[in-house]
């Protein structure tokens, strides 16, 4: 008798809990939010307001530029309102500020644009028109040295933080990509 009020009580102490669940998250996920822009797209042939892969990163400055990367070995600006503003992909003619396979953006205090460019294990810094200010990194697994980075942060006081994901660490910088 003791047995089957235990199981009842834990029964009906299951039920309460999974109903209060659904009660709060029910409640707490479907508040109406409403749409405001949409940026790019994906059509073919690829304009260049368009993206042409799966976007990876974002990242807004103080002035409401949007930044975009998207796979591609571009990145695309808009301005607040969605509209285009240009596209920059580095020198490719003395391969400096190149991408490949971009993926995360951050903006530091100053409006300067970090990109990790994965397929070649870098950063490349970039003015927010798309000059390219340094670049560094590499393949290996040295200090200062990526293997598959992946994101990229930056603090308030310009450091910059790189995950570097077959490492399995995140390293710091200074603004000027010194270890």
């Amino acid at each position: 008798m003791l047995s089957a009020l235990l199981h009842y009580k834990r029964f009906f102490f299951l039920l309460f809990t999974l109903f209060s669940f659904t009660l709060f998250f029910s409640n707490s996920f479907s508040q109406n939010y409403p749409f405001v822009k949409e940026y790019g797209g994906h059509t073919l042939p690829t304009p260049l307001h368009q993206f042409e892969f799966d976007v990876t990163g974002v990242a807004v400055d103080a002035g409401g530029f949007v930044y975009v990367s998207d796979g591609s070995p571009c990145i695309t600006k808009f301005n607040s309102a969605g509209t285009f503003i240009k596209r920059w992909a580095g020198d490719f003619v003395n391969s400096i500020g190149t991408l490949n396979t971009p993926e995360r953006i951050a903006l530091d205090p100053s409006g300067n644009l970090f990109v990790v460019s994965r397929g070649d294990h870098r950063v490349v810094k970039y003015t927010n028109n798309g000059a390219v200010l340094l670049e560094w990194g590499g393949l290996g697994t040295a200090d200062g040295k990526f293997n598959n980075p992946y994101g990229v942060a930056v603090d308030a006081a310009g450091n910059v933080y790189v995950t570097d994901g077959n490492n399995n660490r995140i390293q710091k910088f200074d603004n000027n990509g010194n270890f």
